[in-house]
């Protein structure tokens, strides 16, 4: 999601809209520099941890509080992701032997799908040992 997206969903979810000016831009400023995937995590993020019982919205320092638990999350997720791809990239698991073209194709698909913000950045695939490493 976009800064913009999460701002306004942030404010329909607590009920309660920032204040314009300096504290709106602020903010605003702060969320931008971050990527679509950060933003996702971050609002789940901050909804767990951040009560609206005081119908407040949370500010500068509580994401910056919240960052490291946002990177745990994805860090989970891309080894999640890495974990699934090296699973199904085995062929004695799936029984299937693909043909070196086509599994140049698939790799191919998968390291761009990979490079997206948010995801990995290298990804090497040793197939002697049928090893797949990513670096972030």
């Amino acid at each position: 999601m976009t800064a913009e997206k999460f701002m306004d969903d942030i404010q329909e979810y607590y009920g309660v809209d920032y204040r314009p000016g300096l504290h709106r831009d602020k903010i605003f400023t702060y969320l931008e520099g971050k990527s679509e995937r950060y933003l996702d995590f971050l609002f789940d993020i901050v909804i767990l941890n951040f009560s609206g019982q005081y119908r407040t919205l949370p500010d500068v320092a509580i994401y910056e509080k919240l960052s490291r638990d946002v990177y745990d999350e994805i860090d989970k997720y891309n080894l999640k992701l890495k974990q699934d791809l090296s699973r199904k990239a085995l062929p004695e698991e799936t029984g299937e032997i693909i043909p070196p073209e086509e599994a140049r194709k698939k790799l191919a698909a998968i390291t761009k799908m990979l490079r997206k913000p948010g995801f990995i950045k290298n990804i090497r695939v040793n197939v002697e040992k049928r090893e797949v490493t990513t670096y972030m």
